[in-house]
């Protein structure tokens, strides 16, 4: 038993480095649903991301799972993964006559025998649920399933970390009142695109724009009225360029575009 737990916290030692070693959302959403796989011999995993605003699951990512599979895979309001991260705790599916809920018939087809659905929680902030899905046999041992939990949790505090991450670094480069490129980041693309215009010997075009009369607007109807013109042109300004076009918030009411 003892070699046992010893073995599980070199495993879960591992994960932690492994799914920490990067902030990129993307990779670490990776790294965790193979590394949920390895853990116990499993088949696929799933990870399911619960939106606060709608109060339902709205966005996941899947490893190991067909494209059917992934095509009709839906998280129905008061289904298992509402009760998953309502309770904040694991639930085991299989075809067990004394469990429940039982396996669906979607699981059945994807010849998946068991799958434990276990909640993301970090620092009391549930950010949604893992599942993990095997086909060798029909259920997930107690140890297995305490590895498991402990493994979210690591996960979801890595999922946080990466999230915060990337508020961070679009705070660093976004116009927080219109949504657009900041000048910091747009002196960046703008000398990246000066090189690559001169590398390549091709033309590149560069707007200055500001609002006429800003200030009587502000005078008059108020600054959130100023805000919320300068919101209106900002989005005018996205929908009428080009995917390749950059604009941005060059300072007060003055805009630039950038079109290579």
């Amino acid at each position: 038993a003892l070699e046992e737990r010893s073995s599980r916290l070199s495993a879960l030692n591992q994960v932690a480095v492994a799914i920490t070693s990067s902030l990129s959302l993307q990779d670490i959403l990776d790294e965790i649903m193979r590394r949920g796989i390895a853990l116990t011999g499993a088949k696929a995993s799933c990870i399911a991301f619960y939106d606060e605003a709608t109060g339902r699951f709205t966005q996941w990512v899947t490893r190991g799972l067909s494209d059917h599979f992934v095509a009709n895979i839906s998280f129905r309001p008061g289904g298992l993964a509402d009760e998953t991260f309502t309770r904040g705790s694991h639930v085991l599916s299989n075809d067990h006559p004394e469990t429940v809920p039982k396996l669906s018939r979607l699981v059945r087809e994807e010849g998946l025998r068991s799958f434990v659905c276990l909640p993301l929680t970090s620092r009391d902030h549930r950010l949604g649920v893992i599942y993990v899905y095997r086909t060798d046999r029909d259920t997930f041992t107690p140890a297995e399933i305490e590895l498991l939990a402990s493994f979210a949790s690591l996960a979801a505090q890595a999922i946080e970390n990466a999230r915060l991450y990337a508020q961070v670094q679009e705070r660093a480069t976004t116009d927080a009142l219109t949504g657009l490129s900041n000048r910091r980041e747009f002196r960046r693309r703008f000398d990246e695109e000066i090189g690559r215009a001169r590398r390549y010997r091709r033309p590149l075009s560069l707007l200055m724009l500001d609002i006429d009369h800003f200030k009587a607007v502000n005078d008059t109807h108020g600054h959130p009225a100023g805000d919320e013109v300068l919101r209106v042109v900002a989005a005018r300004l996205r929908a009428s360029l080009r995917p390749s076009d950059h604009v941005a918030r060059y300072g007060g009411e003055e805009f630039v575009v950038m079109q290579p």
